[in-house]
């Protein structure tokens, strides 16, 4: 996809457009005519996915994912040590980006580990993780 169209696809995610809306300053319309130069601040999203196996990078001003490889367990594997090298070209006391994971919600994956488990103990075991999860959010 160019970036465009995945700039589009985003515009039209509902919550994701809310949350980042909330974060923006309530200017009505802000328009830089300059274009970026090598040394200028660029803001911008990149998305680390797992897909198939294999995990890719999306960064908006790329002309396409990046397949960063296979992954067996966790394919956050993969993406650590790419993060941390990115992180590391950063001085500590420097803020230049946000991390931020979009993950599943824990209850529904609880309520499905409870669907499969057998054993009293391991229904007990994710009952209790259900009763934590559910008091989180009380």
């Amino acid at each position: 996809f160019d970036p465009a169209l995945k700039g589009m696809s985003l515009t039209n995610a509902d919550r994701l457009r809310e949350v980042h809306n909330s974060f923006a300053r309530q200017n009505m319309f802000e328009f830089d005519s300059k274009a970026a130069e090598k040394d200028d601040d660029v803001y911008h999203f990149v998305a680390f996915v797992p897909f198939k196996g294999r995990v890719y990078e999306l960064d908006g001003l790329k002309p396409g994912p990046i397949d960063l490889g296979p992954y067996t367990d966790d394919w956050i594997n993969v993406v650590r040590p790419l993060l941390q090298t990115r992180i590391a070209k950063h001085a500590a006391t420097e803020i230049t980006f946000n991390l931020m994971a979009v993950v599943g919600d824990k209850l529904v994956e609880f309520e499905r580990e409870l669907e499969r488990v057998s054993g009293e103990e391991a229904r007990q075991e994710v009952k209790e993780k259900i009763r934590i999860e559910e008091e989180k959010r009380a």
